[in-house]
């Protein structure tokens, strides 16, 4: 047996469980074009912006917004530096081989989101957020509704993900429905 495939060392692994050196690459069925489905190019962009926000639910009392939210209930806030996440989808086109021009795209996101939203306190400052819990799920669906009203006819938007630390995020995505979209011969 040469080094290369030498029993793992993981634990559950033994004297029947090999690694290989040479990677062997294959598509599962399920992940080729389905015939009638058109495929598309996808852009991501990432944007920046710090804000503050309290998760509170007027509807419930103090005591249920302190149990369910812990220490992101407390009536003065506290901040996050987000990450926005946005991606969009289309065909390039053939003149300039874009889909979009990224600094485009992060001017939208800028102008519809991040410039209301950044360095504010989201419950108090941003209109359009009021009466919204400022979750990272609610705000990945606003986040999403306002960017979309303002994409080119041809670019469809894919996905808005929220990051609000490091390792928690929401994503909002357009639902889609592929049965409609199959063609039945």
């Amino acid at each position: 047996m040469s080094a290369s495939e030498a029993p793992s060392q993981f634990p559950g692994g033994g004297a029947n469980v090999h690694f290989r050196s040479r990677l062997e690459y294959s598509t599962p069925s399920n992940l080729l074009p389905v015939k009638g489905i058109a495929m598309a190019t996808t852009v991501t962009v990432k944007v920046y912006f710090e804000a503050a926000h309290r998760l509170h639910n007027p509807a419930q009392t103090d005591e249920w917004n302190r149990e369910v939210y812990g220490k992101c209930n407390n009536p003065h806030g506290h901040g996050h530096n987000y990450v926005l996440e946005v991606s969009v989808e289309g065909e390039p086109n053939s003149d300039t081989g874009y889909l979009i021009d990224m600094k485009d795209l992060k001017e939208i996101i800028s102008q519809t989101v991040v410039a209301d939203c950044d360095h504010r306190h989201l419950n108090i400052e941003v209109p359009w957020l009021s009466g919204i819990n400022p979750t990272s799920e609610n705000l990945a669906r606003v986040f999403f509704d306002r960017i979309d009203a303002d994409l080119p006819d041809e670019i469809r938007l894919a996905a808005v993900t929220v990051h609000e630390t490091e390792r928690n995020s929401a994503t909002y995505r357009r639902s889609f429905d592929y049965e409609s979209q199959l063609q039945v011969h």
